[in-house]
Order: C-alpha cells, then sequence, then structure tokens
C-alpha cells in the first residue's frame, strides 16, 4: 500500500471519527438541554403547588378577596404549567402522571370553587349556618386530599425528570470519554503501525545502502513493496546494477591495461640494466644516478601494477572458504612481510585469535599487508612492538593490529581504506597506496567490516577488521 494512501486513509478516518464525535456532542448537547428545561418545567409545577397551599392557607384564615384572586390565578396557572408539560414530556411514566394530575386538578378547582363561592346554601338562620360551615370542612378535606395527591404526583415528576437529565449528563460523559479514548487509540495505533512501517523500511533501506556504500554492489533490495520506499530501493537496486556493470568494466580495463603495461615496462627495466652494465664505464656518475632511477621507478610501477593486477583478482576469484587458523596464518604472515633482518628488531606479541572460516589465501593477504603497514609506520619510533589482538562483539570475531607507529590524524581514517590513498609521503614510506584497499575489498567480500583508529603523533595506529 502506498504511504501517501495509508495516511490519506488514516486522515479520513480521523476525520470522520472527529465528525462523529462532534455530531454526537451536538447531540448530547441538545438532549441535555430538553432535560434540563423538562426538569425546570417539572420543578416550576412543584414549586406552583406549593405557592398555592401557602395560599390556600392563607385565604382560610384570612378570608381575603385579594388571596381569593392570588389564589385562583395560582391555579390556572399550575392548569397551565400541566398542559405544557403534557406536550414536553414524552415517558410513559410521566404521561401517566399527568394525566391523573390534570384530572386531580380539575377536580380540585371545581372544589376551590365551590369552597370560595358565597352562596353554598341558602342562610337563615344558625342551623343554616352550621350547615354552610360543615358542607365547606366536607371540602376542605376533599381538597386536603386531592392536594396531597398532587404534591405527592408533582414529586414524582420532578423526581422522573431529574433521574432522566442525569442519565443523559451521564451517556453523554461517557460517550465523549469513549470517543476521546477511541480517538487516541486510534492516533496512537496509527501512528504506530505506520512508525513501525515507515521505521522497519526506512531501516532496511539504510542497511541495503550501507552494503552497497561498502562496496557490495551486487547487493539487490528483495520482497520490495509497493510504496514510496520501495520506489527508492528499486531506483538504489536500478544504481547498484549500473554501478556494478561499470565496476566490472572498469576492473577489466585495469586488469587489461596492468596487464599490457607489465611486458613493457619490463623491457624498459631490462634494456636499463644492461645499458647500465654494458656502457658503465662510458657513464658518468649522474648517468649512472639517472639509470638507478629510472630503474627504481619502473620497479615502482611494477608493483603498483601488481597491486592493480591483485585488486581486480580478488573481484573475480571465487571464495574457497574454510576454517582458518588466524594465529598461524597471522604469524606465518609477519615472518614474509618484510627482511627478516628488519623483523629481528620487531616484538611481536600474539594473542588468542579465534579460528574464522575464510578463504585462507586471501585472509593471509589481509594480515600480510596490515603487518607489513605495523612494520613500515613503526620504523622511525623508538618503540617497535606489534600487538595481535581479538574480541567478540555483537556476536562476531574482531581482530586487531595495534603497532607503536607514528599514527596518523582520525579525522582522514575514512580515506586509508581508499585506492592511492596516503597520509603520508611516499618519499618518506614506500607503498603503492593500494594495500589497504585490498584489505578492505577482501573483508568485504568476506561480509566483514574495516577501520582504523589513532591519535596524530602519539603512535598507536589500531587496524581492525571482523566477520562473522
Amino acid at each position: 500500500m502506498r504511504i501517501k494512501s495509508l495516511l490519506r486513509g488514516t486522515s479520513r478516518a480521523s476525520l470522520f471519527i472527529v465528525f462523529a464525535m462532534f455530531v454526537s456532542l451536538v447531540y448530547s448537547s441538545y438532549k441535555i438541554q430538553k432535560a434540563t428545561t423538562n426538569f425546570h418545567l417539572a420543578g416550576e409545577i412543584h414549586s406552583t403547588l406549593m405557592e398555592r397551599l401557602i395560599l390556600r392557607d392563607e385565604y382560610f384564615i384570612r378570608n381575603e378577596a385579594s388571596t381569593k384572586t392570588q389564589l385562583i390565578a395560582k391555579t390556572e396557572i399550575l392548569m397551565s404549567q400541566l398542559k405544557q408539560a403534557q406536550s414536553f414530556f414524552h415517558s410513559p411514566d410521566d404521561i401517566e402522571i399527568l394525566s391523573e394530575m390534570i384530572r386531580e386538578e380539575t377536580r380540585t378547582g371545581i372544589i376551590y370553587e365551590k369552597i370560595m363561592r358565597d352562596d353554598l346554601s341558602p342562610i337563615s338562620d344558625n342551623a343554616d349556618k352550621n350547615l354552610v360551615a360543615d358542607q365547606k370542612k366536607a371540602l376542605f378535606s376533599q381538597l386536603l386530599i386531592k392536594t396531597n395527591n398532587l404534591t405527592e404526583d408533582a414529586h414524582q415528576l420532578e423526581k422522573n425528570r431529574y433521574d432522566t437529565l442525569l442519565s443523559i449528563k451521564r451517556t453523554s460523559e461517557w460517550l465523549l470519554g469513549g470517543s476521546l479514548v477511541f480517538i487516541v487509540l486510534l492516533i496512537l495505533t496509527n501512528g504506530f503501525f505506520i512508525e513501525m512501517i515507515l521505521t522497519r523500511k526506512i531501516q532496511r533501506l539504510q542497511s541495503g545502502m550501507a552494503i552497497i556504500g561498502a562496496g557490495k554492489l551486487d547487493y539487490r533490495f528483495a520482497d520490495i513493496s509497493i510504496d514510496e520506499i520501495a520506489d527508492v530501493a528499486r531506483g538504489i537496486n536500478q544504481m547498484a546494477a549500473s554501478l556494478e556493470v561499470s565496476n566490472k568494466e572498469l576492473e577489466s580495463f585495469a586488469y587489461s591495461v596492468a596487464h599490457d603495461l607489465r611486458a613493457p615496462l619490463r623491457s624498459i627495466d631490462g634494456f636499463a640494466r644492461i645499458l647500465q652494465e654494458e656502457y658503465a664505464n662510458n657513464l658518468d656518475a649522474e648517468g649512472q644516478r639517472l639509470f638507478g632511477v629510472i630503474r627504481s621507478s619502473a620497479v615502482r610501477l611494477d608493483n603498483l601494477i601488481n597491486d592493480l593486477l591483485e585488486i581486480t583478482r580478488i573481484g573475480k576469484t571465487e571464495l574457497t572458504l574454510s576454517v582458518v587458523d588466524m594465529r598461524a596464518a597471522a604469524i606465518e604472515s609477519f615472518q614474509l612481510c618484510d627482511d627478516p633482518a628488519v623483523l629481528s628488531g620487531f616484538d611481536l606479541k600474539v594473542g588468542p585469535l579465534p579460528s574464522a572460516m575464510a578463504d585462507r589465501m586471501l585472509i593471509s593477504s589481509v594480515w600480510s599487508n596490515l603487518l607489513s603497514n605495523a612494520v613500515k609506520y613503526s620504523r622511525p619510533s623508538p618503540v617497535h612492538k606489534i600487538e595481535l589482538e581479538s574480541f567478540a562483539k555483537n556476536g562476531m570475531n574482531v581482530y586487531s593490529v595495534r603497532d607503536q607507529g607514528i599514527g596518523f590524524d582520525p579525522r582522514y581514517a575514512d580515506k586509508l581504506f581508499g585506492m592511492f590513498q596516503r597520509l603520508h609521503g611516499s618519499e618518506n614510506f614506500q607503498g603503492t597506496g593500494i594495500g589497504l584497499a585490498i584489505v578492505k575489498k577482501i573483508i568485504d567480500r568476506h561480509g566483514g567490516e574495516t577501520w582504523a583508529e589513532s591519535r596524530p603523533k602519539m603512535g598507536e595506529p589500531f587496524f581492525i577488521f571482523h566477520y562473522l
């Protein structure tokens, strides 16, 4: 899946969730507002009932016209509130309570009308007055019962509305909390998977580029998916293939040129030697010196050609792997890396060196180049000591060559293993500048790494290589 499509899908999913959450919040807010309004209306009904009770008692105590007017107005308000609630409340329990309250309030209104009428019955004597008083007492008793029923119903109605409001608020809180948690989980999950996918692919891309950058041009990215990183990987594969072809062509060209140069070069050296020997009596000192320069230059060029042929041969030769005794190979290479008279002045310390699966001839060339360098650059130093050590690191065997030579500036350590890269002048130290490039190429072919550490003017160059 394309990364762009993945990100677009994730963004759309997040926007949809946010939109759904927004709609849910709006709906919840509407429900809460409606429930709050209904709760307040139920409270107003209950409050109106309580206020009418106070007016009722005040009227029966004082029998004032103003109180009577207020009592009638409050009764009308209560009936209006009940009818309004009947149109707003939709719960079956609430509808049943409201219907009962309206019926009770209708009967209560009739009782109020009878009580507040001045002509309940004709009054002619004391007996008639007593009869009226008894009628009012009977009506008041009925009123107390009706009012008590209305008060209980109003209280229940208010309680129902409060419970409904509380339930809606809790549901809204859970909905809001759940939506937030879901969004956070979605973001974290998407972020985790995207990061995991991208990180894994980028790390694979980086490791592959490092392998190709180390010189293994035959490396290719396999199982490439369809996304932007895969496009880069395919481009790197094509680039590596082109570089591999170009590199092979350059190696073939270098091999051909080096091979073809050997014959005329040896002819020059041979004829110079014959002229120097046959006509020595006819040459003055300057002539002898110039012939010496010709011959020494021919020898240096021949060594350079041999090294070029060696490094091209390394790239073409198939590895013949076997278990190599690294300690024996190192000691043997040291004994052959320079003149015995020179080597006799060196102290070689060889620690435990574990065996390795390698091409014996190529590994011997590695030891030979590293040790000859150690000898060459240690000559100016008063301490002629070379130490060979090994240790394990990340499941790999690491082999090191340490000497007490002149050292080098660590800022230029990456140039040491390049072709014709020299950190010291050829006038002071002979060589072609290819030895360490040969070391790197051999170790690369074995799947390992090569590096060097040092401190300038303090000695102790530290050449290390390792592989599985």
